[in-house]
């Protein structure tokens, strides 16, 4: 059963964030955490890291909901290079690390997603709030709704994923199986539609999408 909570009479409307919010603007800082985690620490590993990092700008386009300029991209390709220049392999160039960079941004399939779903709970008073929370009372699953309906967005055309234990942490539910009850409500409530169900052998999360109403 869904743990229980107070129940609110309603959810108060919010505003979107317009444009984006704060993910429009490229700051340093926000270079710095897309680089973070990327810089070689070896020789050999520039171009597992290149990926990698090609996957984080992914990510971060999905947040700011528009691609980053040319510019952007050339900034922080070059705050990873000069990081990582002490392990380029000899013979290489910065040029060359800049095209393999480019390549992978270019084909990238599948952004790095992992904390997407906290980074937006983290400000999820400024998150849109859809139709479909008036098909639950307690305002914790209201706020999961939210939540839901961000992610669906976020993730357009594909479907989104949502790992139970990331529910768990956010909502600070005792266990994940507390989350796989909120999870299944939704879909029961028809806010969700599961569309590739995830286990333990396939290691992979759960697909949903997001019916409505809209």
């Amino acid at each position: 059963s869904v743990p229980s909570v107070p129940s609110v009479p309603s959810v108060p409307s919010v505003p979107s964030v317009p444009n984006g919010g704060p993910y429009r603007i490229l700051t340093v800082d926000a270079i710095n955490e897309v680089v973070a985690s990327t810089v070689p620490t070896s020789h050999h590993q520039n171009h597992k890291f290149l990926f990698e990092l090609a996957r984080k700008v992914k990510r971060l386009e999905l947040l700011r909901g528009s691609k980053l300029s040319p510019s952007d991209l050339k900034d922080i390709f070059q705050t990873w290079a000069n990081r990582a220049q002490p392990h380029f392999r000899p013979g290489s160039t910065v040029d060359g690390y800049e095209e393999q960079f480019m390549e992978a941004y270019a084909g990238v399939k599948k952004p790095s997603v992992t904390n997407l779903a906290l980074e937006l709970y983290a400000k999820l008073g400024s998150l849109p709030v859809p139709a479909a929370v008036i098909l639950v009372q307690d305002p914790k699953l209201k706020e999961l709704t939210i939540l839901c309906a961000a992610l669906a967005e976020k993730s357009k055309p594909e479907a989104f994923f949502l790992a139970c234990r990331t529910v768990q942490a956010a909502f600070k539910l005792a266990s994940h199986k507390d989350a796989a009850q909120w999870m299944k409500l939704l879909v029961a409530r028809n806010i969700l539609k599961v569309e590739a169900a995830g286990s333990p052998q396939t290691m992979r999360a759960t697909r949903y999408t997001f019916v409505g109403p809209k």
